[in-house]
């Protein structure tokens, strides 16, 4: 047997480079976030304008209403999340067939996720309104 040896060579020339990747914050996410809703929204848009319609129904304004809105890109506004929440209450209740179910719970998780990365967003823009607002007033 081969004794072992008690010291090892250190005279290599390795170099390790770590490169550090940092993610961004949620602010500088800002926009990517707010693009991410509107396609959300627009997926969920898309989603109950294929369901079966049969006739006038109440939803019809909040569904021209959210289609509206998500248009003309505004999604921070109290109207858009009115309107999304409005649909989200209503939609389950929507009687359709059970091929079309899946497409019906696409458009609510969808327009589900739209209305929380508003909200999101909002919160967001809200806070550093705020910070703002005391960096002023205390400096």
């Amino acid at each position: 047997m081969l004794p072992l040896p008690n010291s090892y060579p250190h005279n290599n020339t390795y170099r390790m480079v770590h490169f550090v990747q940092k993610e961004p914050s949620e602010m500088e996410r800002i926009t990517e976030t707010l693009a991410d809703a509107l396609a959300a929204g627009r997926d969920a848009i898309d989603a109950i304008y294929t369901l079966p319609h049969c006739g006038p129904s109440e939803l019809d304004q909040q569904i021209d209403d959210l289609d509206h809105q998500l248009e003309a890109n505004q999604l921070l506004s109290d109207e858009f999340r009115r309107t999304a929440m409005i649909l989200l209450i209503h939609l389950p209740e929507i009687e359709v067939a059970a091929e079309d179910m899946e497409t019906r719970d696409r458009a609510i998780n969808q327009l589900h996720n739209a209305n929380n990365m508003a909200q999101r967003v909002a919160d967001l823009v809200g806070a550093e309104v705020q910070i703002q607002a005391l960096r002023r007033n205390h400096i």
